[in-house]
């Protein structure tokens, strides 16, 4: 099992932050615009999150495995506006790419 956890921040620097462009998996089409600020990475680990479903109501999930927590923010000189959505849909895309499920 694999368990992948993105932030997206608008920050100051341009380039990876070293040794995170390991850590990023090769099947994630990284956003134009975009470079791994800080990332994380543990063979395995045991982590409970929250996301809100599809009818509106707080589901709660406990997943233990491979954990890769990748932290993008947007170049400072990337001026093409890209939204939320345009994020979580690469993202789903590159999941959906090497038939995972995705459940949020």
């Amino acid at each position: 099992m694999v368990l992948l956890v993105f932030s997206t921040l608008l920050a100051q620097a341009q380039t990876d932050k070293p040794g995170c462009k390991e850590v990023e998996p090769a099947y994630m089409n990284r956003m134009p615009g975009f470079y791994l600020n800080n990332c994380e990475f543990s063979e395995y680990k045991d982590i409970e999150f929250f996301y809100h479903g599809l009818d509106g109501n707080s589901v709660r999930v406990r997943k233990a495995g491979e954990y890769r927590r990748l932290i993008y923010s947007k170049d400072k000189k990337e001026t093409r506006k890209v939204s939320g959505d345009q994020i979580c849909l690469n993202y789903a895309n590159a999941i959906t790419k090497i038939k995972r499920e995705i459940i949020i």
